[in-house]
């Protein structure tokens, strides 16, 4: 799948391409048009490396990348497409079927090469600007970890002879205010939800 890796984050997207509809050659064989168009799709892709495997944590990113090939009696190709969030696999946040790409059968893997360089930059302006919950902000590799003592946050120290299940009396405040000033500085945190499970092809 192709795979980008950010500095403490990646952001993988697997890939369906469907069974070819339509008019196929007599010499056609889906497995080497999938394994052909598959390299198109790395061609296409300038921010994306092809992985075999990723090791993918709770803090990565999925989208899902669908591909409909579709040949024509004519000797037209057409590749409708399709994203899917991680967080909503049955509704595409990102569709191009009306509009298909379109070629020649024989510019098939440039139509495939074409879309994949659609896709790419439509995933990246999800993460930077979704309004749907997709996006996100990788902490830099530069951000520094910082003791609680350095935050002005001391701990309170621990009670003579606590067991298992002690706590320290402390009283927390009821009454908080969003400092909006630090709301501009780079993310320090980041939050992490499960995602839904993918239906089988």
């Amino acid at each position: 799948m192709p795979v980008w890796t950010l500095p403490k984050a990646k952001v993988a997207c697997p890939i369906k391409i469907t069974e070819l509809t339509g008019s196929k050659p007599s010499s056609f064989k889906v497995e080497t048009f999938t394994a052909k168009m598959r390299t198109a799709l790395a061609r296409g892709f300038k921010t994306f490396q092809l992985q075999k495997q990723a090791a993918l944590t709770k803090s990565d990113r999925l989208f899902y990348m669908d591909f409909y090939p579709h040949r024509s009696d004519d000797d037209k190709f057409y590749l409708g497409v399709a994203i899917f969030s991680q967080f909503h696999c049955h509704e595409p946040i990102f569709k191009k079927t009306s509009e298909p790409f379109s070629g020649t059968w024989d510019q098939r893997e440039k139509v495939f090469q074409a879309a994949a360089a659609k896709l790419e930059s439509q995933v990246k302006n999800f993460i930077t600007s979704s309004k749907i919950g997709d996006g996100f902000d990788p902490v830099p590799a530069d951000s520094k970890n910082i003791t609680w003592d350095k935050l002005g946050l001391p701990l309170p120290a621990k009670p003579k002879n606590a067991g298992p299940g002690a706590t320290a009396n402390i009283q927390l405040g009821l009454h908080w205010i969003v400092d909006l000033q630090s709301q501009q500085e780079r993310p320090a945190v980041q939050y992490a939800f499960p995602s839904s499970v993918r239906p089988p092809n």
